[in-house]
């Protein structure tokens, strides 16, 4: 289960709205109905299974909870149940119609990405977070290479990225989830010295997340440390054999997930990567990443 922090389960009287553990009012006075929410939104964050069932626990403790509703479609969506995401986001629609204006903007902008809207969406999140930056849930739809900006196909988009992590990173000190992105955004463009010390205080108090490995490949490959990527991979759950085993807890998780869309089969990249990093030149990194690698000779499929 994911760690919430020191921000979470702040103190609240009677009936007073109660807050998430970035601090946001949750428009519910159900301390049952916000503890499930705080879950559900620390397993969509971290792409571990679990989180439906803390958002369907947080709607049976408060059934107008608007934002439980509309984490329960992001987290529908993310398993591609498509028909059960619309209705989830249709009843947070509704509710979110006599909510706080955070509560319907953040609302809005899930409708508009379970409604296949990206562009749309992206310009309501960038909007959005510059009133309230510190909406982890409407952030992390813009703060990895498979979200809005990732797969925007834009020129440019690795420093678009680097850009809005940066400008919302005084926000959130040292949040084990911002600081884990926002690492990687840094690596991916090679700042890996700036990023270092980012990924290991997220790897510190989240030491499950593989987000931390995501960001330490980079680095690891630039500098040929074999043995700092092959012990991440084993970390991770990735065991090195005559064919690469993967191990993962969700279906979502990143490293697999670029893989898929990039039309790439993540156990023979893997198993390519490890035969090739020890002699691949350091500045041609980009050329294994998922969204360019080109295997060097076939790779046979897995068994």
């Amino acid at each position: 289960m994911p760690q919430t922090g020191p921000q979470t389960r702040p103190q609240t009287r009677g009936n007073a709205m109660l807050s998430d553990r970035y601090g946001l009012p949750l428009a519910t006075s159900s301390a049952a109905a916000r503890d499930a929410y705080v879950e559900g939104c620390d397993l969509v964050l971290t792409l571990y299974p679990g989180a439906v069932a803390a958002f369907d626990r947080a709607i049976a403790a408060d059934p107008a909870f608007a934002l439980a509703h509309a984490g329960r479609a992001r987290a529908l969506q993310m398993a591609a149940d498509i028909a059960g995401a619309q209705a989830a986001i249709a009843t947070a629609q509704d509710l979110a119609g006599r909510a706080p204006e955070r509560v319907a903007s953040h609302v809005s902008i899930f409708a508009l990405l379970v409604g296949g809207k990206p562009d749309a969406a992206l310009a309501a999140v960038r909007k959005h977070m510059a009133t309230w930056p510190r909406d982890a849930l409407v952030a992390s739809t813009a703060a990895n290479q498979t979200g809005l900006i990732g797969l925007s196909g834009r020129a440019g988009r690795e420093q678009d990225q680097l850009d809005f992590l940066e400008s919302l990173a005084p926000h959130y000190g040292d949040d084990w989830w911002f600081n884990g992105h926002y690492a990687m955004a840094l690596a991916e463009l090679g700042h890996h010295t700036a990023a270092r010390p980012l990924i290991e205080k997220s790897m510190a108090s989240q030491p499950v997340r593989q987000i931390g490995f995501l960001s330490i490949a980079p680095a690891a490959i630039a500098k040929n440390d074999i043995e700092s990527f092959r012990a991440g991979l084993s970390r991770f759950g990735y065991d090195e054999g005559r064919n690469i085993h993967i191990e993962y807890r969700y279906a979502d998780d990143d490293a697999i997930h670029t893989c898929r869309l990039n039309d790439v089969d993540p156990q023979a990249w893997l198993a390519d990567v490890l035969a090739r990093i020890a002699d691949h030149p350091a500045n041609r990194i980009d050329e294994l990443l998922p969204w360019h690698w080109r295997p060097r000779q076939p790779v046979a499929a897995a068994a």
